[in-house]
């Protein structure tokens, strides 16, 4: 399993011998991928591979030409000869190895490192999950990755050992299943990170096998979709536009001096205050909202989700509250959002935080959505 140590980038467990006596390949208790330099091994990927499968495959192969300065041939399954392999991804040797694990839901990236003869096979139940098993397997082989690879680090954020000699101990069966759907990374305020600090840091989180990068939602912009999009796509790590802000596509600053109706009164007067919600029973006010979410929808296809949060705090406007509690107000919301993302991309999901403050006094109460593109998600602070 996924333990909370390797989570943060720690080993607990090694199960590969690097020792300095090597055996022939298909003898004893050793695989060895590189001796003295030199290596029979070819990496093998599927012949239809995805990015995240691509990307996977060469980064092993990167790797272990950063450790041991030999480069291994990489083909896909319909080139290679008839030496042993490493194969990464869902290839159809993997398959009939058995090596794949058995997927337990759509988004699912657990893996295997399995070897069976002279190969070795790392394969997920997704994409992702392969990327994940070769990571695995290169830290089994003394990789470390400590930090992002910021500038500020002088690259000392990283160990990658030298050695001329590589071998795996086998019999080799392990299986990691995460306890947790979604581990997230979320840096608060990008304007803080240049773009070669974020993708230094979009790096870390998928060799720490977190899945989830989220930007916050008021901050997010076509610069940082540019940057962010093809290094989570070749990754294959859900991009999430989270945290609070709905009012993201109905703000403030430029409805309310035309139309201050759609924002009050709030106890009494109309307010221009960071933490008033718009009105969710003005039918203009919410028509305009909702063809501005379509087109955020339509704008960000890679999204995998949006969060329907409001800000911290949120004040009402008097007449939603005249019309029932803010737990029915906020589910009105949900039920909008939730319904406008599912007719615009059925594939995105909403993400809806379970803070029991957003619910007021009746915070028992169980929101059911009118579909199937909700993630109820939480915060554990570090």
């Amino acid at each position: 399993m996924f333990s909370f140590r390797r989570f943060l980038g720690f080993l607990s467990v090694a199960v590969v011998v690097l020792g300095s006596v090597l055996l022939p390949v298909g003898q004893a208790e050793e695989l060895v991928l590189v001796n003295n330099g030199k290596s029979q091994y070819t990496i093998v990927m599927p012949a239809e591979a995805g990015p995240a499968e691509l990307f996977a495959a060469s980064e092993f192969q990167r790797y272990l030409r950063k450790m041991t300065g030999t480069q291994l041939p990489l083909v896909d399954e319909e080139e290679q000869g008839n030496g042993p392999v490493v194969s990464v991804g869902a290839t159809k040797q993997a398959q009939r190895a058995a090596s794949c694990p058995e997927r337990r839901y759509t988004q699912d990236d657990s893996y295997r490192l399995y070897s069976k003869d002279s190969n070795i096979y790392l394969v997920g139940c997704s994409p992702r999950g392969t990327l994940y098993a070769v990571y695995d397997l290169l830290e089994r082989l003394g990789c470390r990755w400590f930090a992002p690879g910021y500038d500020f680090y002088k690259g000392m954020n990283d160990l990658v050992p030298q050695k001329a000699d590589i071998s795996v101990a086998t019999p080799l069966d392990i299986t990691e299943r995460p306890d947790f759907k979604v581990r997230a990374e979320f840096p608060e305020h990008y304007f803080l990170h240049g773009p070669d600090n974020v993708v230094a840091l979009v790096d870390w989180c998928a060799k720490n096998r977190i899945n989830t990068f989220s930007v916050r939602l008021n901050e997010f912009t076509d610069a940082w979709y540019r940057v962010l999009e093809p290094e989570c796509t070749k990754r294959d790590l859900m991009l999430v536009a989270d945290a609070h802000g709905f009012e993201r596509f109905l703000p403030r600053d430029k409805y309310f001096p035309a139309h201050p109706e759609w924002f009050g009164p709030v106890n009494g007067k109309y307010s221009d205050h960071y933490f008033d919600q718009f009105s969710v029973g003005h039918p203009e006010a919410i028509k305009t909202f909702t063809a501005n979410l379509r087109e955020f929808v339509r704008k960000y296809p890679r999204l995998y989700g949006i969060s329907a949060m409001p800000n911290d705090s949120p004040r009402w406007v008097d007449t939603d509250m005249a019309e029932g509690s803010t737990v029915e107000i906020l589910y009105r919301m949900y039920d909008l959002m939730v319904r406008t993302v599912y007719e615009a991309d059925p594939d995105m999901k909403v993400y809806i935080g379970t803070g029991v403050t957003y619910f007021g006094q009746e915070g028992t109460e169980i929101y059911e959505p009118p579909c199937s593109n909700v993630v109820w998600h939480t915060a554990v602070l570090r």
